[in-house]
């Protein structure tokens, strides 16, 4: 029983470092804390607490997107809203 309890815990760690990742891959493509947080069905400062956004450099999006130009910012924002919508 202890065991079962220990590689239950060992899993759900795993998953929630999986998470974090996924979470700081988004952010690292453009993506704010808000539009991760609304499609979580959480707050936005949960987000902010679990990445420390203000340490992640943002490089150039994919395919040439530059994520520091707004309007490259907005299409890859929309694009991943509406992946996770449908």
């Amino acid at each position: 029983m202890v065991v079962k309890e220990k590689r239950k815990q060992d899993i759900q760690r795993t998953l929630e470092e999986i998470k974090k990742l996924l979470i700081l891959q988004l952010i690292i493509n453009g993506v704010t804390s808000g539009d991760i947080a609304r499609v979580l069905g959480i707050d936005s400062s949960t987000i902010r607490h679990m990445v420390s956004i203000r340490r992640v450099k943002k490089p150039l999006g994919k395919k040439g997107m530059d994520i520091s130009n707004d309007n490259d910012k907005t299409q890859i924002r929309s694009k991943i809203i509406n992946k996770a919508s449908s």
